[in-house]
C-alpha cells in the first residue's frame, strides 16, 4: 500500500518542541486513515494564521485510543527534514 501524506496544523507552542526533537508524539482526531509509514507535513498555526514555518514527519506507530479518548489515535514519528519557509502575501 503507497504511503498517504497528511497536512495538518500544529499550534505555535508546540512546533519548536517539535523541532528541537522534545515532543515526538501527536494526539490527533482519528478522522484521517493514519498508518505507519504515512507523511505528516506540520504546519505551525498562531491566532488563527499560518506561519509559513512547516516540518515533515514520517509516522513510525499508530496507536488507537478509542478504549479510553473516543475518536482518537496517538501518532508515534520521527523529525523528517524542516522544510523551507513558505510565506504568504495578502493580495488587495
Amino acid at each position: 500500500m503507497m504511503a498517504k501524506i497528511h497536512e495538518v496544523k500544529l499550534h505555535a507552542k508546540y512546533f519548536d518542541l517539535v523541532l528541537e526533537g522534545k515532543k515526538r508524539a501527536e494526539f490527533r482526531k482519528k478522522d484521517r486513515n493514519y498508518e505507519r509509514g504515512d507523511t505528516l507535513i506540520l504546519h505551525e498555526w498562531v491566532q488563527g494564521v499560518f506561519t509559513g514555518r512547516k516540518v515533515e514527519a514520517r509516522i513510525t506507530d499508530v496507536t488507537d485510543l478509542s478504549d479510553w479518548l473516543e475518536d482518537y489515535v496517538l501518532l508515534h514519528r520521527i523529525l523528517g527534514e524542516i522544510l523551507p519557509l513558505t510565506v504568504k502575501l495578502a493580495v488587495s
